[in-house]
């Protein structure tokens, strides 16, 4: 789990000064920033590389005269994935669309009173949980270097975890459990632009 986040920060951070262009995306549930790297051409078409992350915090605490208790949760939502414009030849407009699609997994670290229970419990029900994302953006150039837009996107995640214990009729005989969660949902996202030139 610290791994992952590790990984994700150096990437994020090595890419943020070295001149590549950055994207933020504002909407619910999560705001996200987004580092828009160099142009890349295959097979005559042309891409780019993104990665960003978002943010989510959920917490509580309780304070009485006979106990004291907290708990939260921060979850960091790093993706990597890929834009790529699509326009007529010799086309010259203000307006860019693009598609873009997505790879993302959910980081979360947890804090207060039960987090290494809270981080066992983790662990156990969420073995990998990843994400991907589809979706169409537009943006309006204002000039060369500063763009306002928005996207709409389908977010699909799932996970697999499996359960042993035993049979509630036979306790001698144990039995396994593979589970599957899986949800999707549309999300519509403000941007704001700037490309450094």
């Amino acid at each position: 789990m610290n791994k992952s986040f590790l990984i994700s920060a150096v990437l994020l951070i090595s890419t943020a000064f070295s001149q590549n262009n950055i994207s933020f995306k504002f909407g619910l549930p999560i705001s996200n920033a987004q580092i828009l790297l160099k142009d890349k051409t295959v097979l005559g078409k042309t891409f780019t590389p993104t990665i960003r992350t978002g943010y989510f915090h959920l917490g509580q605490s309780l304070s009485s005269s006979e106990q004291k208790e907290s708990i939260g949760v921060h979850l960091f939502i790093p993706s990597v994935g890929v834009r790529s414009a699509f326009k007529r030849p010799g086309e010259a407009t203000d307006l860019r669309r693009y598609w873009l699609a997505d790879v993302f997994t959910a980081v979360p670290i947890f804090t207060g009173s039960d987090k290494d229970e809270l981080a066992d419990e983790w662990d156990e029900q969420f073995d990998l949980v990843f994400g991907l994302i589809g979706g169409y953006g537009v943006e309006y150039f204002f000039s060369k270097e500063f763009s306002i837009g928005g996207e709409a996107s389908m977010n699909i995640i799932t996970n697999n975890w499996k359960d042993e214990g035993w049979s509630d009729e036979d306790y001698n005989s144990r039995i396994t459990e593979d589970w599957r969660l899986s949800a999707g949902a549309v999300f519509t996202q403000f941007t704001l632009n700037y490309y450094f030139n």
